[in-house]
């Protein structure tokens, strides 16, 4: 299937249609959290379009909007081809750095406060439910707020969210409104993949908690381990400041919700394919069917943590980064 592709940059009211002057690929990279997504390209210079960084570009795919962004970086080479770099919203998120202290409100709250206090557009935000102990989120960046916020819901509810930018909105919605059909085969579509394991990144075996402001004399707040997976990985600790207010039963809630997100090795599926379907997105749940996959083969919807969709030519790659 060939693609038709268009970028289009908007330099303060002035429009540039730069596809006819496109060099090479084009390429758009999501991720399920906590990175802005990055849409790259190069054009030829030809002394007629004139651009600046944080001039807005949109990618459209057989003219459905695919990334609204803004441009941050170029770079022109000695053969005049520029090389440009654009993020979305989420770069704002990532980039700037505050302090909130709150207390009786939900990750949804929060998102509507931050984001309304930089100036960010909203699409959707699914409402979270629940309501988050009293925080105090001291010189972090927005973006790691906000995802603190998500992360202590989950422990909470078992829900996993994602929060993204999808054309120049921000969304919030639950992984299991995310799901699409898009078919990933090794018979069919697959055309590499690699395998991996790893716990050398946000996998705990013992969760630490101590309350702020207690004494110096005061005994440890709450502590719990995996003995068995101390003995196979040695100490992995996670270590938390909590309220001072915290009773036990919501340390204990805390501890058991590090556990079951964090307290096993990460498996994950490289995968690069061929497919119809340039709307997957980090995030989504996409069918995977691989009968030669470790041994034992996958056949489910999994989620993808990475999505890397390139364009060259009229042609479509898709390389995903799968939670198995």
């Amino acid at each position: 299937m060939i693609y038709i592709i268009r970028v289009i940059i908007d330099n303060n009211g002035t429009v540039f249609d730069v596809t006819d002057i496109l060099y090479k690929d084009v390429t758009l990279t999501e991720y399920i959290k906590g990175t802005a997504g990055i849409l790259v390209f190069s054009v030829i210079r030809d002394g007629i379009v004139n651009f600046i960084e944080g001039n807005k570009v949109i990618l459209y795919v057989d003219d459905v909007m695919r990334f609204c962004g803004f441009i941050a970086n170029k770079k022109r080479d000695k053969n005049q081809i520029i090389n440009v770099t654009a993020y979305n919203q989420i770069f704002y998120l990532s980039k700037n750095k505050d302090t909130y202290i709150y207390s009786g409100k939900t990750a949804t709250q929060v998102i509507n406060t931050v984001c309304g206090d930089y100036g960010l557009e909203i699409g959707s935000l699914c409402d979270t439910g629940v309501v988050i102990e009293p925080r105090v989120e001291e010189g972090k960046t927005l973006i790691d707020i906000i995802q603190n916020a998500l992360d202590r819901t989950r422990r909470i509810n078992g829900v996993e969210y994602c929060f993204y930018d999808d054309c120049g909105k921000l969304f919030l919605k639950p992984l299991s409104d995310m799901i699409c059909n898009t078919v990933f085969s090794d018979e069919i579509n697959i055309i590499n993949f690699s395998y991996e394991t790893d716990i050398s990144k946000d996998t705990y075996n013992t969760v630490r908690l101590f309350k702020k402001e207690r004494l110096e004399n005061a005994h440890l707040s709450y502590m719990a381990e995996n003995i068995e997976n101390i003995k196979k990985w040695g100490r992995l600790q996670y270590y938390e400041k909590v309220d001072k207010d915290m009773n036990t039963a919501q340390m204990k809630a805390l501890c058991d919700g590090v556990f079951n997100i964090n307290g096993d090795v990460k498996k994950k599926l490289f995968v690069e394919a061929f497919t119809d379907d340039f709307t997957v997105r980090a995030g989504n749940s996409v069918f995977v069917d691989m009968k030669d996959f470790s041994e034992i083969g996958i056949s489910d919807f999994k989620i993808v943590e990475k999505s890397v969709h390139v364009f060259s030519n009229g042609k479509h790659i898709i390389k995903l980064d799968i939670r198995v």
